[in-house]
This record gives structure tokens, sequence and C-alpha cells, in this order.
């Protein structure tokens, strides 16, 4: 993803939502992140949707 580059910021609508983090690459037409609201840290993205929000 070094070639990546931020697209969009979609701010969560609920306050323990994750963000949703865009970025558009040259490999795929857009990669999406889902961030944790407080840590920062990325739950899942597009490419691996399995991952999201796993514990």
């Amino acid at each position: 993803m070094s070639n990546a580059k931020l697209q969009r910021i979609y701010v969560p609508t609920k306050p323990d939502a994750p963000f949703n983090v865009i970025y558009a690459t040259k490999e795929n037409d857009w990669i999406e992140n889902y961030v944790h609201y407080y840590t920062g840290a990325v739950l899942g993205n597009s490419l691996n949707p399995n991952s999201c929000f796993s514990s």
C-alpha cells in the first residue's frame, strides 16, 4: 500500500463506530480501512473483509 494516496475519511455517525478511511491505489481502484475511533488501530479492510471487528 506504499503507492496509496488518502482519498477520503468518513467520520462515524455513532460515537463508538469506526472511521472509514479510503485510499486510492494504482493496483486497485480503492481500499477501505476500518479504524478504531479511540486507539487508531486498523480493524480490517475491504481487501480482507473477514478480518473486520474480529477479537
